[in-house]
């Protein structure tokens, strides 16, 4: 593989991810203003959501700071309408006593329709059944939260910190070596104006030329533009430029149909909803970088919450030198020290 003159990450999946998950930092701050809810099912739901939107994509050309905490406000509102609306015997569920011996404790089940994602107020994550009905508390109330603006406001607030983010344990030494070797670095995300002080409490600013942002550029991956910026902010042409991220559509055919070269990072991930398909590896030695067909296990979703995606096959065996490991034909890795073997 030809060295280039400037490597760009993706952040979210790529370089950092949300801590210790979306679905827990929501469930955690929900019961500071008097929801109890599962955290994998927030998770879940977040994922089909953010889905539903395309992502960051969806704010492409809307930069204002105050669009972005309103679409942010409308994800989360939808995230939690089924609590909401709920009110009554369905949300606020009180099981029986726990004093009583001959009660079994059963974990909570998202997937069974009689579970809400709504836990008791006053129970810990699950539910406890003896054989009697269920008796339930507070069927009077139309909303868990106390006050959803605040719980927002705070959760909003608490994503632009570095508390709610970790690098992943290779971020630092690659971008060591990468320096080391000369490299000019950037960054390309699809993010809102909270990455550029993520970027900077992560301690991730002095390794970086230029942070571009979707939501400074008015533009949002796949689409070419947002490469272009990126090309322009550090004045270099397409092909001095290679981009490394873990999105198949917006990262990897983003970047080459933009004229760059393009790595696909396959992170392992806990299986979550996804529409980014990917199949069986195969490996390349010919150069050939024309992409096959996509059917199979999960690529992931897109940057600006921390992603999780599904497990894939790996690699027999990690890249040679000067050889590229492939899935299809697509350039792939499984770390970010696999993409400094494949520079070597």
């Amino acid at each position: 593989m030809l060295r280039p003159e400037v490597i760009f990450f993706d952040a979210g999946g790529t370089l950092f991810r949300p801590y210790p998950s979306v679905g827990a930092v929501y469930a955690r701050v929900a019961a500071k203003h008097g929801a109890l809810v599962d955290a994998d099912h927030v998770e879940k739901i977040f994922h089909e959501k953010w889905h539903e939107r395309n992502g960051m994509t969806s704010l492409a050309g809307l930069s204002s700071e105050k669009i972005e905490r309103d679409w942010w406000y409308g994800l989360v509102k939808e995230i939690f309408q089924p609590i909401d609306s709920m009110g009554g015997a369905g949300a606020h569920r009180c099981a029986p006593a726990r004093s009583d011996p001959s009660k079994s404790f059963i974990p909570f089940d998202p997937s069974n329709p009689s579970d809400s994602i709504l836990l008791n107020p006053i129970e810990p994550v699950g539910r406890e059944h003896s054989g009697a009905p269920l008796q339930f508390s507070s069927p009077s109330s139309q909303t868990p939260f106390r006050d959803f603006d605040a719980f927002f406001r705070e959760l909003y607030d608490l994503f632009a910190r570095a508390e709610c983010w970790r690098l992943f344990d290779d971020t630092i030494p690659v971008l060591d070596l990468l320096k080391a070797k000369g490299l000019r670095l950037g960054i390309i995300s699809n993010w809102d104006h909270r990455l550029f002080s993520i970027v900077d409490q992560l301690g991730l600013s002095s390794y970086f030329e230029r942070v571009t942002a979707s939501s400074a550029v008015g533009a949002a991956k796949p689409a070419r533009r947002i490469f272009e910026a990126a090309l322009e902010g550090m004045r270099i042409q397409p092909a001095d430029g290679m981009h490394v991220g873990d999105s198949l559509e917006d990262d990897y055919h983003g970047a080459s149909r933009a004229g760059m070269k393009a790595v696909l990072l396959n992170r392992p991930r806990p299986l979550l909803p996804s529409r980014e398909t990917i199949g069986p590896m195969r490996r390349w030695t010919d150069g050939s970088a024309s992409a096959g067909s996509i059917g199979g296990g999960e690529v992931g979703m897109r940057d600006g919450v921390g992603v999780a995606r599904q497990d894939h096959p790996s690699p027999s065996s990690s890249p040679l030198k000067g050889e590229e490991s492939q899935y299809n034909g697509i350039v792939t890795i499984s770390s970010l020290h696999e993409f400094v073997d494949l520079l070597s």
